[in-house]
């Protein structure tokens, strides 16, 4: 059997993205699949919702804050003036 053959044969294996059923309730323990930007070879890994939120969204908000930019472009929690 070839190689191309046996990539083939896996790749009909893997269930479509469609088929899966959808998560009615995310939780900060669900895990979704991404690419390692640190590496050139950008393998596979798991990342949970609380570690991308923790990454994506700065802490430290107090009431009437919303988030917003900084000079820089930086996520920042701002005063709300609305």
């Amino acid at each position: 059997m070839s190689l191309e053959t046996i990539k083939i044969k896996r790749l009909r294996l893997m269930p479509r993205i469609l088929t899966y059923k959808q998560d009615e309730k995310i939780t900060d323990d669900d895990i979704i699949l991404g690419s390692d930007g640190d590496s050139s070879s950008h393998v596979t890994k798991k990342f949970t919702i609380k570690q991308l939120r923790s990454y994506i969204i700065p802490s430290g908000a107090t009431r009437g804050q919303v988030l917003g930019a900084d000079s820089q472009g930086n996520l920042a929690w701002v005063d709300y003036s609305g």
